[in-house]
């Protein structure tokens, strides 16, 4: 409200967001049936497939969100064949065929399996955390916000200005 105020009050006429810049005193009429009607017209279907095309063509997958490329293709059964299975090397080789014998003639070929393992510490230190103790709410969660640090739990700073 504080605001608003301070706009109606020392702002010009013309600068307020609601106000056109036509008129020359505060009590002009307004266009009335006039300004009801639209000034943008409805795309066409082919407009909006060609925006959507070039959308397609600038923009990471990951940015067009509850979308599915149109690219995905079911192989196999999909999830459902998996899971009866219960086999996930069988899975694999379901999904990936074996054509690196024939293009290394045959060679061997590595594979890496199992899990990749991480300490707590190599963890804490990968999400930024420095190591020290929050002044305020005690919790060793401070990441540091150019020469401060910023306790991610509470939102406290130290050693700001």
């Amino acid at each position: 409200y504080i605001f608003r105020e301070l706009a109606v009050s020392y702002l010009d006429r013309t600068d307020l967001a609601h106000v056109k810049p036509v008129g020359a005193s505060f009590d002009d009429l307004g266009g009335g049936a006039y300004e009801a009607q639209a000034n943008v017209a409805e795309p066409s279907e082919r407009t909006a497939s060609k925006s959507l095309e070039v959308l397609k063509q600038v923009a990471s997958t990951g940015y067009m969100r509850k979308r599915l490329p149109q690219e995905l293709v079911v192989l196999q059964g999909g999830m459902g064949a998996m899971a009866l299975s219960g086999d996930p090397v069988a899975a694999l080789n379901t999904l990936v065929p074996v054509t690196a014998q024939a293009a290394f003639g045959g060679g061997a070929t590595a594979l890496a399996s199992g899990t990749v393992t991480m300490d707590a510490r190599a963890k804490a230190k990968m999400q930024g955390y420095e190591g020290e103790a929050c002044g305020e709410c005690g919790n060793y969660t401070l990441v540091r916000n150019g020469t401060c640090m910023k306790c991610n739990t509470c939102g406290a700073t130290s050693g700001c200005s």
